[in-house]
């Protein structure tokens, strides 16, 4: 259930969003809004934390979760997605090893094409 808040209350974050959701065609506009609402629902349920990980002390940071952190999002989001959509992302992995999501419209350009 996505909480009650006001669309352009103090968050300025929250009326820019609202504003590129307005530049969408109409017929776009309810599934799109659905979709940042199941997002802001998603990210308010995250939990914070005051513990301070190494990276945060040291200036460097990696760009990768812990697997704490990537346990408690995977929770949140099986919670929230239940029919598993990922919102149409396509998991794939980069040469790197990398596991990335993508949507419908670059998911070719990342998977090779069979012979």
């Amino acid at each position: 259930m996505v909480p009650d808040h006001d669309p352009v209350g103090a968050d300025p974050d929250v009326a820019l969003r609202s504003a590129e959701l307005a530049g969408l065609p109409t017929a776009q506009q309810g599934s799109a809004q659905t979709h940042l609402a199941t997002m802001q629902t998603v990210v308010a349920d995250l939990p914070a934390t005051a513990e301070t990980r190494a990276e945060d002390s040291l200036g460097e940071k990696t760009g990768q979760l812990t697997a704490a952190e990537g346990a408690a999002l995977r929770a949140i989001i099986f919670e929230h997605d239940q029919v598993r959509a990922f919102g149409g992302l396509h998991r794939v992995q980069a040469p790197a090893g990398d596991l990335l999501w993508v949507c419908e419209n670059h998911y070719p350009t990342t998977t090779p094409a069979c012979p």
